[in-house]
């Protein structure tokens, strides 16, 4: 009789189980392409990955969307073998790459 109740229990629990799931959102990203010259019109899925294939100096986060916590936002840039290229960056807080040289960047991965 025991086994008899246990088809009736499993889908009850499955429907009290809390369902996780995560925001989705947004973000500008803004790059320094040259000395002094800037752009700010690269957005991104957060979280997410978005192809770069450019030679960056610095990189930050202008602007957050979408995610109730912008300040929890980071994003890291790769290179083409996908190792990171210094430090996380994060919104209104530039990362330097590279001492201010120019450096070929991969991929840029944002998440929180």
């Amino acid at each position: 009789m025991r086994f008899a109740i246990l088809p009736l229990v499993l889908p009850v629990l499955a429907l009290a189980a809390p369902k996780y799931q995560q925001e989705v959102g947004s973000a500008i990203l803004q790059f320094e392409i040259d000395q002094d010259t800037f752009t700010s019109d690269t957005e991104i899925v957060v979280p997410g990955t978005l192809i770069v294939d450019q030679q960056l100096i610095k990189a930050t986060i202008a602007s957050v969307s979408g995610i109730a916590d912008e300040n929890a936002v980071s994003c890291q840039a790769l290179d083409a073998n996908d190792y990171p290229i210094g430090v996380p960056f994060t919104l209104e807080a530039f990362t330097t790459f590279d001492n201010g040289n120019l450096v070929e960047v991969g991929t840029i991965e944002c998440y929180y």
